[in-house]
């Protein structure tokens, strides 16, 4: 039984909706409830592909946003439409963008308009990584402008988190202000050559070490994949994919799979008559209802 704020309660029912391609799942308000807890993750998005040309650093994707909302279930219809966000693809070819994450939202008929919400993850979804150093931004936090009803709820969002391609390292560490994760940057190297590391997901006290993708100047030798990352369910969170390494003389690694809401991770560079690693893919989203 669920004792929020000491409000007594006789039942508790809680569904959990996964991504179903871009389809709509339907909720159902049960009887006797007088609470409705929602909170929509967007999706993560896919890290970059590797690069050729200029044998640069791939970031990896940027992760959801995270809405929270609280409504008397007075105030609500009895059925909700669910659409839970997809994760972004990897790029899959040499140099190619990460596909940005795509939204959650739950609503009162099957369309996104903002007088038909009650609750989106964000109002911008999570950007692809992409080669040559260029940031991602995370989904951005969901408004009142974005969502009419949410004047009748008690809300809090949270933007995802940006990718890192720049640095001394491209470790990500995890439950940083977010508890979901950009995906790490792939490796490279310049035409010294002079390898740069891919970036891993580092260990914290409740999540493991994703391991980044092991780089390579031997002849013939391919840059190895950054580690897929992984979603905790308690306490629950998510991390993103590790990059994967690079090659200086081969392919480059493919970067890792994000968890939930999280990005994928970049991918490795590769020789010029090779092929880069392609980006791992953003975690797709979640919506969570509760009422009691």
């Amino acid at each position: 039984m669920l004792d929020l704020s000491h409000i007594p309660n006789s039942q508790q029912d809680i569904n959990i909706f996964y991504a179903n391609g871009s389809a709509w799942q339907t909720w159902r308000k049960p009887r006797k409830c007088n609470y409705v807890y929602i909170m929509c993750i967007g999706g993560g998005a896919g890290g970059g592909a590797g690069a050729t040309a200029n044998n640069g650093n791939a970031g990896g994707g940027a992760s959801g946003a995270i809405n929270r909302i609280l409504y008397n279930a007075q105030q609500l219809s009895d059925v909700l439409y669910v659409q839970v966000g997809l994760g972004g693809a990897g790029g899959l070819t040499s140099g190619a963008l990460g596909a940005n994450g795509t939204r959650s939202s739950v609503a009162l008929q099957p369309t996104v308009l903002a007088q038909n919400l009650v609750s989106i993850s964000g109002n911008a979804g999570a950007i692809g990584g992409a080669a040559g150093g260029t940031t991602s931004a995370g989904e951005t936090v969901s408004t009142q402008t974005t969502a009419t009803f949410y004047t009748l709820g008690n809300f809090i969002s949270t933007a995802g988190r940006a990718n890192l391609v720049t640095g001394a390292s491209l470790d990500i560490t995890p439950l940083t202000s977010q508890i979901t994760c950009s995906g790490a940057a792939g490796g490279g190297f310049n035409s010294t050559p002079v390898i740069f590391q891919a970036g891993s997901i580092l260990s914290t006290t409740y999540s493991p070490l994703i391991p980044l993708g092991v780089s390579s100047s031997t002849a013939g030798v391919n840059g190895t994949n950054g580690g897929d990352g992984v979603t905790i369910w308690k306490p629950f969170f998510s991390v993103g994919g590790a990059g994967g390494g690079a090659s200086v003389t081969a392919n480059g690694g493919k970067g890792g799979n994000g968890g939930i809401g999280s990005g994928g991770g970049g991918g490795g560079a590769g020789a010029t008559l090779a092929q880069g690693g392609s980006g791992g893919k953003g975690g797709d989203g979640l919506v969570i209802i509760i009422s009691f």
